[in-house]
């Protein structure tokens, strides 16, 4: 009895124990437990945090690549715009340069038809006292006379009115509606670009319009100028002949001083008027015609070399 007493007593002390021993650990797992909710509940706060950082992050990123591209935008649009000063400068140019050459030849028209008509109100081929001057001679200086006096007339009114037509339509080339057009047809030529295209050029150029328009009339008024100054070279030698005819050899030097300087005018003019239209039909030709000599570098504005002509 005694020995089962004992035994009970160290069966109980046994499970007593063992029950403190397991509340110990369950209090020990629920502490860790606790450690390990708050430990991811900071983990959950720093991912958070992260999760913001990150985001800052890529809004930050995302600003970043929409300002390059405002830029990207900004600087296509400045080189569009200096692509379109440079025809406007060359418009502007190819204006002075016709407008000046318009007002020169109308200005020696003009003199030469002058000229030509004080000549003949001065000039008295039926005095009395002085032999009549032959029929050849008289006639040869109406006709070379109507000659310079229609020639000149049409050179001066030509140039007259290709000068109003140019100084009015050459304002149109650089409206604000062609600055439009030509700064959308760029931006449209940056945004589809490929490796070897060329800009874009204005739909309209004065030069286009001057080869189109004004390039026949001006040579006519051009040749009819030349024909002019020659036919009044050849008025004043039978000038110089009748006043030879008249009053003896004292002028035969005169006659043929003028004789030789009607032919040499006439040769050089001839000349001057050749090389003249020569340079204008090189100048009509299209830029558009020259390639770089390297070949495309692949730049969408390459300022050292010729734009081609697309369609805008």
């Amino acid at each position: 009895m005694a020995t089962k007493a004992v035994l009970d007593i160290l069966q109980g002390m046994l499970v007593s124990f063992g029950t403190s021993m397991a509340t110990a650990t369950r209090e020990e797992q629920r502490s860790w437990w606790r450690e390990d909710a708050a430990w991811r509940a900071d983990d959950l706060d720093w991912r958070g945090e992260e999760k913001a950082v990150y985001e800052a992050e890529s809004d930050c990123r995302q600003r970043l690549r929409k300002w390059h591209q405002e830029d990207i935008d900004q600087m296509n649009l400045e080189n569009s715009r200096v692509l379109w000063l440079r025809f406007l400068e060359k418009n502007r140019r190819d204006v002075e340069e016709k407008t000046e050459q318009l007002k020169a030849i109308s200005s020696i028209s003009a003199l030469f038809g002058l000229c030509a008509t004080v000549t003949l109100t001065q000039l008295s081929l039926d005095k009395e006292g002085e032999p009549s001057a032959p029929t050849g001679l008289i006639a040869l200086y109406a006709l070379t006379t109507a000659l310079v006096e229609g020639l000149m007339v049409v050179s001066m009114v030509t140039c007259a009115l290709l000068l109003g037509i140019i100084l009015k339509i050459g304002k149109t080339f650089v409206s604000e509606r062609e600055e439009q057009d030509f700064m959308a047809a760029c931006l449209r030529f940056c945004a589809l670009y490929q490796r070897g295209d060329r800009p874009p050029q204005p739909r309209k150029s004065f030069e286009a319009f001057w080869a189109a328009r004004c390039e026949g009339s001006w040579q006519l008024a051009f040749q009819c100028c030349c024909l002019g100054v020659t036919a009044f070279l050849i008025s004043m030698i039978a000038v110089g002949s009748y006043v030879q005819w008249a009053w003896g050899a004292y002028w035969r030097s005169s006659r043929q001083a003028s004789e030789n300087g009607g032919v040499q005018y006439s040769r050089s003019a001839s000349l001057s008027s050749r090389a003249l239209f020569l340079a204008s039909s090189r100048r009509s030709l299209p830029a558009a015609s020259a390639q770089p000599p390297g070949g495309f570098a692949g730049l969408p504005f390459d300022w050292h070399t010729a734009p081609h002509h697309l369609p805008i």
